[in-house]
């Protein structure tokens, strides 16, 4: 199972959020699944980076966000889309 968190509308995290991205992580890793991060903004992608995590979690850019790791091609039909506004 994959779950993709479409953070676009994302203004702030701090350690808080990023504990729980990292437990959802871990919990989805062990059932063999992948939490990827979608639409990282700009000063989430610094904090990621900062802290090493931008290397732990898979990404999905939109747009010009540095070197992260892109997993659109062997992301599978995500099951659950968390964070996405619409239909």
């Amino acid at each position: 199972m994959s779950v993709v968190v479409d953070l676009t509308h994302l203004s702030f995290i701090d350690s808080t959020g990023l504990t729980v991205l990292i437990q959802a992580r871990n919990r989805l890793s062990a059932k063999h699944g992948q939490l990827v991060l979608r639409a990282v903004p700009p000063a989430a992608h610094r904090g990621l980076e900062l802290t090493g995590l931008l290397a732990v979690f898979d990404v999905i850019i939109d747009g010009d966000i540095g070197e992260a790791r892109v997993v659109v091609d062997r992301l599978e039909k995500p099951a659950v889309a968390v964070g996405s506004r619409g239909a």
